[in-house]
C-alpha cells in the first residue's frame, strides 16, 4: 500500500512540475548590439510569472553549471551566473520583469573590478556574447554555446 501511495505522490509531483514549465513566450524584440560593450538583449512577453520562468530554466542551469546569484536575484530579476570572476569573466543570463508579463533577457560576460584591472581595462563591465569584434572571442564563443539552450527553452531568437 505504501508503494502505491508513494508512486502516486511521485507521479503527482512530477506531473505538476511539468505543467509549471509550459510557458508560452513570444519575443517582441531582439537587440544585437554593434558595440561589444553592451549586452545581447531580448524583450518578450510570457503568460508565466517570474517563478514559472525560473522553473523552466532550472534544469538548464544544472546541466550547464549556472547557478542563481543569491545577491542579484530578486522577486523581479533572475541572475544566472557561471563562474566567480576570479580568473575569467563570469557568464551571465539575466531575466528581468519590466512590467506584468513583460520581460527583458540579457546575456553577457560580467567583468568585476579585478577582471577589468587584469585585462588592462580592455573589457567593459558588460560584454556582449554575439559574434563580431576581437574582444574576448574565446570566452564569448563558450558563453554563446552555454546560453543557446536557455534561449531555446524561452523560445527566443538564437544568438548569432
Amino acid at each position: 500500500m505504501k508503494k502505491i501511495l508513494l508512486t502516486l505522490l511521485l507521479f503527482l509531483l512530477l506531473s505538476n512540475s511539468t505543467d509549471a514549465k509550459a510557458c508560452n513566450n513570444k519575443e517582441t524584440s531582439y537587440i544585437n548590439p554593434q558595440s561589444t560593450n553592451q549586452p545581447t538583449t531580448w524583450r518578450f512577453t510570457s503568460d508565466c510569472d517570474i517563478k514559472g520562468i525560473k522553473e523552466s530554466l532550472l534544469q538548464w542551469s544544472l546541466d550547464n553549471g549556472y547557478s542563481l546569484h543569491s545577491r542579484k536575484t530578486t522577486s523581479s530579476t533572475l541572475w544566472f551566473q557561471r563562474g566567480t570572476g576570479t580568473l575569467t569573466y563570469p557568464m551571465v543570463l539575466k531575466i528581468e520583469a519590466t512590467s506584468p508579463n513583460q520581460y527583458q533577457a540579457e546575456a553577457f560576460l560580467f567583468g568585476n573590478t579585478f577582471n577589468r584591472i587584469m585585462a588592462l581595462g580592455i573589457y567593459s563591465q558588460k560584454t556582449k556574447i554575439n559574434t563580431g569584434g576581437v574582444k574576448g572571442v574565446v570566452l564569448r564563443a563558450i558563453a554563446r554555446k552555454q546560453i543557446q539552450p536557455a534561449i531555446h527553452i524561452l523560445g527566443l531568437s538564437p544568438i548569432d
